[in-house]
């Protein structure tokens, strides 16, 4: 195999792998928001359970829509993770290979 032709592959795995790293990163912040809406949902749809015989009790509702951000966070935090656990796997591949000089090093991490 010519060594240009392995390193315009290789170019290209790497940038595809960065790609799907930031991506990762792109479904963190959209679970983020998507768990934002959810708790809002929940709390509106908890509302007529919090009113008794004239009394009205919140805790069921800000509880409901506490407990929905905190998972929906907890969910965010492991995908945020994973994308950057990815990202700091590629920049040691990438530091590390032979077949890279620093121009083409500093292409692919978009520096």
């Amino acid at each position: 195999m010519d060594t240009s032709s392995a390193k315009a592959k290789l170019l290209q795995r790497y940038k595809s792998a960065y790609t799907i790293a930031r991506t990762i990163g792109g479904i963190s912040g959209i679970v983020m928001i998507v768990g934002l809406l959810a708790s809002v949902g929940a709390g509106i749809a908890l509302l007529p359970f919090a009113t008794k015989e004239g009394e009205t009790n919140l805790i069921l509702p800000i509880g409901g829509a506490v407990l929905c951000t905190v998972l929906f966070y907890c969910l965010h935090t492991i995908i945020a993770a994973v994308g950057q656990i990815l990202k700091a796997g590629l920049d040691t591949a990438v530091n590390t290979s032979p077949l890279l000089e620093n121009e083409d090093r500093a292409k692919i991490m978009s520096l």
